[in-house]
């Protein structure tokens, strides 16, 4: 595996078998990897050209439950698809404010909220 660094301050960017061809003239430095797989969970850096397996990223997981339960709390709101505005709109102009109700409740009625 070839680990591709910025090169201004020795940052992983990304990580890589080949260097991709939209950043052949950037400056990053390529290093690879010779003893160990690549780990996304610890932080790497560049000394002399080699990739330094650094420190361990911590996790806050307490954060990462909290995401999850406002992704989770809101997922009905995804799932919820109306008609796009410009439909919506025209059903409103042609057959009224009482059929565009039923329109929108039969998607809020299918994906109800919490």
């Amino acid at each position: 595996m070839i680990l591709i660094f910025n090169n201004s301050d020795g940052k992983l960017v990304m990580s890589s078998s080949v260097l991709p061809s939209s950043h052949e003239g950037d400056e990053y430095v390529k290093v690879r990897v010779e003893d160990e797989d690549y780990d996304p969970n610890y932080t790497y850096s560049v000394v002399d050209s080699e990739a330094v397996k650094g420190d361990l990223i911590v996790v806050d997981t307490a954060a990462i439950a909290r995401l999850d339960a406002e992704f989770q709390a809101t997922q009905y709101q995804r799932d919820r698809k109306y008609p796009p505005i410009g439909d919506q709109l025209d059903d409103i102009y042609h057959n009224g404010i009482d059929a565009w109700k039923v329109t929108i409740k039969a998607v809020k009625d299918a994906h109800p909220k919490p």
